[in-house]
């Protein structure tokens, strides 16, 4: 199944009616749904699943938004070379209940002439599964994949594990057509017995060379029967043994997805590691530049205490320039009053 067009309106976060165009996204490849926890991320393949089956891998019927009481849902998408759109619309009654509503159908589109399959319901989900080939519970397992359900279905084991491969890989027919083949051999080699055992009674009176000829016919069936086993036998082992196969080759394919993400997050990884290399040399120079810092201070406050010296020196400087000046005056004075007397 490939998507090609999912519309939503009242469903979850989504009370406006919202487009995803899968065929845009998809045309350079890979593509992401990234947001916070409630931005409506899942609600996204719930519309997916409500489309195609009716239901939320959450198995909840109180998906239409609280602000809304009808919710609608138009998915296209493409099997087989073959387009299609199914359309379901919800409605809450007055008791707060969730019911199906008109309009419900499915349509085929081919080169832009639309064609109704089918409408209602049960038809409707029908039509669904005959075209995709899988249950709800196969296609959440595989195809959309419900949030913390991916250990789930890796997990899957024994019986459960054979029929979702059978269902999905279509291996059921390979598997009844050989019970039916062998219920066709034993019914048949039972008749023979039971048309020898009549035959028998019917000559019980013949001679040891009669007897002895019938014997040899029951011996030659009953080699058939233990040849046509083997056939069996070695069909049914081909079979298993295809099954093995088919589950080491999705083993593979999902260590292969996992590969793939630890690919995509390796940008993530180198530049922490870059960043991690670059806090490693400052945490080499971080004592440097703290003793750096610290000299700075030193040095700032000889600097303020020279200034404080040099301003107290020039103080001092004028003082002793104005005594100098008063006692050359005093000596000046001095020396005419002498030269007088």
């Amino acid at each position: 199944m490939k998507p090609i067009k999912l519309s939503i309106e009242g469903l979850n976060s989504f009370k406006e009616a919202q487009v995803i165009e899968f065929d845009k996204l998809t045309q350079y490849g890979l593509f992401g749904v990234f947001g916070p926890t409630g931005s409506g991320k899942s609600s996204l393949l719930d519309g997916i699943t409500l489309a195609l089956y009716g239901k939320t891998s959450r198995d909840s019927s109180n998906f239409i938004n609280v602000e809304c009481d009808k919710m609608q849902v138009s998915f296209e998408f493409m099997v087989n070379q073959e387009h299609y759109r199914v359309v379901r619309t919800y409605k809450r009654n007055n008791q707060g209940k969730v019911n199906a509503s008109k309009p419900t159908r499915i349509e085929l589109i081919e080169e832009g002439i639309t064609t109704l399959l089918e409408e209602q319901t049960t038809h409707v989900d029908k039509a669904c599964f005959n075209i995709i080939g899988l249950e709800f519970k196969d296609f959440i397992r595989t195809v959309v994949l419900p949030q913390g359900k991916f250990s789930e279905f890796i997990q899957l084991k024994g019986k459960d594990r054979r029929e979702m491969l059978e269902r999905l890989f279509a291996l059921s027919k390979y598997g009844d057509d050989l019970s039916r083949k062998l219920s066709s051999v034993i019914r048949a080699e039972k008749d023979k017995a039971l048309a020898l055992s009549g035959e028998l009674k019917g000559y019980e009176s013949v001679s040891k060379s009669a007897l002895k000829e019938l014997k040899e016919l029951d011996v030659e069936v009953s080699k058939s029967f233990d040849e046509k086993k083997l056939v069996f036998d070695i069909n049914n082992e081909a079979y298993e043994t295809s099954k093995k196969l088919l589950e080491l080759s999705l083993s593979l394919d999902i260590e292969i997805d996992k590969m793939a993400h630890l690919k995509l997050e390796e940008p993530a990884i180198i530049t922490r590691k870059e960043t991690l290399k670059e806090a490693r040399k400052i945490v080499q120079v971080l004592p440097y530049y703290t003793q750096s810092k610290s000299l700075e201070g030193d040095i700032k406050d000889k600097s303020t205490q020279h200034l404080e010296l040099q301003e107290k020196y020039n103080e001092a400087k004028k003082v002793l320039d104005s005594h100098q000046r008063q006692f050359t005056e005093i000596e000046t004075t001095h020396n005419e009053f002498m030269s007088k007397y």
